[in-house]
């Protein structure tokens, strides 16, 4: 069985700059991971503003 999720971006511009709001959807009922995955996407946003107002870089995975 072949499962997949969707990651979609909305770009608002405000006054005080451009809001990006995510979703992450798809994860069939009662998914274990979900926990987990959501505290990923939070650390992942807290660095991804920390380097938009800083820029530098802070990776949460590397290559």
């Amino acid at each position: 069985m072949s499962r997949s999720t969707t990651i979609s971006w909305d770009l608002t511009e405000t006054p005080a700059g451009t809001r990006v709001a995510f979703a992450h959807s798809g994860f069939p009922e009662g998914e274990a991971e979900i926990p987990m995955i959501s505290e990923t996407w939070g650390l992942l946003m807290t660095r991804l503003k920390d380097y938009a107002e800083t820029g530098k870089p802070n990776p949460f995975f590397t290559v």
